[in-house]
């Protein structure tokens, strides 16, 4: 699976934040890809939407474009409401109340109860309630404010069931309702309840009210409920046999419904009659909002963003990025990269992942390995043989497939000309040419296997690990080569699934795999490994003996890990999301996860220690400097060393241009016009097509700006 050269070398930071899960962007889902859980709109173009993990998107277009927010927390947030364009309120799964009063850019966080849900509801900028639903603890509260949140005051509601929702009428009347049909009434603004009678036992997930008589409620197995004389009443039918999250109305007339499998059901009519607007999709919807006459938005699984603007005839979808699963990703240079997935999915950066683009397929087949041996070469392999090949750093690939191999999982190249690939049925195959001939070599098992990765230190030594086929429990291997890989024998068997193994030098190596959540280490080739107490993974990248991360996938948590210190010590990310994550990689002073629904996780808040490169980046500065060119004077090309400090934000970057200029001020030539990182620069300057004679040369970046002379002299 993840076999990467090292071309750049980063370090992470000695000392996690409790923070720092904030720090970790999605490049792709946009704007993110955590389940949506709560939408609000204050009118038809400002809104914003909460869910999994912290998601906290707003926009201010009606939907048309979003902004993700980074939350304090990284908690699920389970409701959203603002009361005008800054003063905004979230409750989350963890008893927190979170209060912006700047749109969303900054939070405030304050503790409610232990272990509870808490939604929010305002019926105008003063009075407000808050249901704090501790299924844990089962005690189920209802905390009222009179000052727009200055101040709260709880008060108990007497039941044993969990509560899903609130909504108030009026700043008297208000009701909730949760599980097992249960529903309640106040008309003393919270201060006591009364269990009014439910027609259903089922799971009631949203109460709304169009006016004080006519109000509905929707929850599990498609279950619709109505009342018309204010509460005290209520009637039930059923849209389907799928579980009703949401329900939202426009006006009296206007309103809809959403669901499970994309159940979308529409009103005009009030709510006496509904009609089925779904359309094809698997996923969940958890909220939605009726903007205006003909706009309509929803919320979901997966990130889901759709918007129709004619009623629900017909739906667009808001989120950008390719959602196939990524299986892995490299990065050839600081701004250009790739991923590799399913379905035959290329994705190319050229901005650091700002943005990413997919290539033009060349197969259906799922890809599943990517590997550079510089900044031309690459390869990629996948299912059924395929095998891409590119010599002109990935603007164009050629498609090929490797004879006698079969579902490929991991290619190596440590060179131009040498590399391995491997796969299946105890497949692994060496060129010497590029990848244009392959030869098989021998693996000294004599049971069906499965290479999940390899790890190629150089021309002679080699690792691998993989699964033995139809074992249960699952058993897993260790191979090694000291020979080019003219034999590949065991060097370790345990009951586990091994996935990746990374090893930096012929020495020092890891292996992660699942199973018993499995991280191995060994500091003497293979000789001997110990268990390390941190879990598995699906993938393992180390820039050095110091720094490495790990990545897993859903059913170990979807971790992230990032050790500093060789992996004595292990820093555990706050969770970011819950979707499995395959591949993990580092690049100068950024790291990214990658995974299902293509996910693309980045995190730049990172200090470079050591960095290795061809194209002269040797380290980095602490200011900003250009050098006086050598030779000078020179004939006819002399070089200009210059250094880039890093801007106010670690690993930004700056925007640099190093012209020449003849004494009369007019521009001869320019060397360098592009965003560079921090570190030192080596261009060369040509004059062969200048005369004799001063020229001066000028670096800016950012703010900085120096000029310096040089003599052309034929």
């Amino acid at each position: 699976m993840k076999t990467k050269n090292i071309i750049y070398l980063f370090a992470f930071l000695s000392l996690i934040t409790t923070n720092s899960f904030a720090q970790w962007e999605w490049q792709n889902p946009k704007p993110q890809g955590n389940d949506i859980l709560h939408s609000y709109f204050l009118d038809e173009y400002n809104g914003w939407a909460v869910g999994n993990y912290g998601a906290c998107i707003k926009t201010s277009d009606g939907g048309e474009t979003w902004e993700h927010i980074q939350m304090p927390i990284n908690n699920n947030l389970a409701s959203v409401h603002f009361l005008d364009s800054s003063i905004g309120f979230v409750g989350d799964w963890e008893g927190n109340l979170l209060k912006t009063t700047d749109g969303g850019n900054n939070w405030s966080i304050q503790h409610i109860d232990d272990y509870a849900d808490i939604y929010v509801f305002f019926i105008n900028q003063n009075y407000g309630w808050l249901l704090s639903s501790g299924f844990a603890t089962a005690t189920y509260k209802i905390y009222r404010t009179s000052n727009g949140g200055a101040n709260w005051q709880s008060y108990l509601i007497n039941t044993t069931h969990i509560m899903n929702d609130l909504f108030f009428v009026d700043s008297s009347k208000g009701f909730v309702a949760g599980g097992f049909g249960d529903i309640y009434m106040t008309t003393d603004g919270g201060i006591s309840w009364s269990q009014i009678n439910s027609p259903t036992s089922e799971f009631l997930y949203k109460i709304k009210f169009k006016n004080p008589l006519d109000g509905f409620i929707v929850g599990s197995s498609g279950t619709l409920l109505q009342t018309t004389d204010g509460g005290y009443n209520w009637q039930s039918r059923y849209l389907g046999q799928n579980w009703l999250w949401d329900i939202s109305f426009l006006n009296e007339s206007k309103g809809i419904i959403v669901g499970n499998d994309f159940n979308i059901f529409i009103t005009s009519d009030g709510g006496t009659t509904w009609m089925n607007k779904t359309f094809s999709s698997i996923w969940a919807l958890r909220a939605s909002n009726y903007l205006n006459e003909t706009d309509i938005i929803v919320f979901g699984e997966k990130g889901n963003i759709y918007k129709s603007t004619n009623n629900g005839n017909n739906w667009d979808s808001k989120v950008s990025g390719d959602r196939n699963t990524i299986a892995d990703i490299i990065f050839i240079d600081y701004k250009t990269g790739y991923t590799v997935g399913n379905a035959g999915t290329i994705l190319k950066t050229t901005n650091r992942g700002k943005s990413w683009n997919k290539l033009n397929p060349l197969t259906n087949e799922s890809l599943h390995s990517i590997s550079f041996s510089d900044n031309l070469h690459g390869w990629i392999v996948g299912a059924n043989s395929v095998l891409l090949k590119s010599i002109n750093g990935g603007q164009n690939w050629q498609l090929d497939t490797i004879p006698d191999s079969y579902d490929l999982t991991s290619v190596f190249f440590i060179n131009n000309n040498v590399g391995w690939v491997a796969g299946k049925y105890n497949k692994i195959l060496k060129s010497t040419d590029g990848g244009e001939t392959w030869i098989t070599q021998q693996i000294n098992i004599s049971q069906s296997i499965t290479i999940k990765s390899l790890s190629i230190i150089d021309e002679n030594i080699g690792y691998a690990c993989g699964i033995y086929e139809a074992y249960y429990p699952p058993k897993s291997f260790i191979l090694k080569t000291t020979n080019g890989g003219n034999n590949w024998d065991v060097i370790k068997t345990e009951n586990s699934y091994f996935n990746s193994t990374f090893f930096h030098n012929s020495l020092n190596g890891w292996v992660v795999g699942q199973t018993q959540d499995r991280t191995l280490h060994t500091t003497d080739g293979g000789i001997n490994w110990i268990t390390v107490d941190i879990g598995g993974g699906n993938d393992i990248f180390f820039s050095n003996n110091q720094n490495g991360i790990i990545v897993a996938n859903y059913s170990l948590g979807s971790d992230i890990l990032i050790t500093g210190d060789g992996g004595e010590t292990w820093s555990l990310q706050p969770r970011v999301t819950d979707r499995s994550l395959y591949s993990a990689y580092g690049y100068l002073n950024g790291l990214w996860a990658t995974g299902y629904n293509g996910t693309i996780l980045f995190n730049d808040k990172l200090i470079i220690t050591d960095v290795i490169d061809s194209n002269n980046y040797k380290e980095r500065p602490n200011n900003y400097n250009i050098l006086q060119n050598y030779p000078n004077p020179f004939n006819p090309s002399t070089k200009i060393k210059f250094t880039i400090a890093p801007p106010n934000l670690p690993g930004g970057e700056a925007f640099v241009t190093l012209k020449v200029y003849d004494v009369l001020g007019r521009e001869v030539a320019t060397l360098v016009n592009e965003e560079k990182p921090p570190g030192s620069y080596e261009v060369e300057f040509d004059g062969s097509n200048l005369p004799s004679g001063v020229y001066f040369y000028r670096l800016k970046a950012g703010n900085y700006s120096q000029v310096k002379k040089m003599v052309l002299l034929r």
